[in-house]
């Protein structure tokens, strides 16, 4: 997720890759500002795929169910991520 939300933000040359290139490097915080900057699809995917990896990876709390919805709410931005990426700036 953060490597397609970094890719995204390069491609539409945001404010945020700007500051990372300036701080030599992304925080979580220019990420989820880079999400929401691109548009409610990037945003929502970015949202749940946090999520999923705080409560799946490092807290456990996540059961199959759990992590089967949150891969619904990131499986749009895959299906559209060819297409943003083509739109440029």
């Amino acid at each position: 997720m953060e490597e397609g939300i970094k890719a995204l933000a390069i491609a539409k040359d945001t404010e945020e890759t700007r500051r990372a290139l300036k701080r030599r490097g992304w925080s979580t915080k220019l990420l989820g500002r880079a999400a929401a900057r691109l548009g409610p699809v990037v945003r929502h995917a970015w949202l749940s795929g946090y999520y999923l990896h705080v409560e799946g990876f490092h807290e456990a709390r996540l059961d199959v169910t759990d992590v089967e919805t949150l891969l619904e709410d990131i499986e749009p931005l895959i299906q559209e991520f060819p297409n943003l990426l083509d739109q440029g700036p």
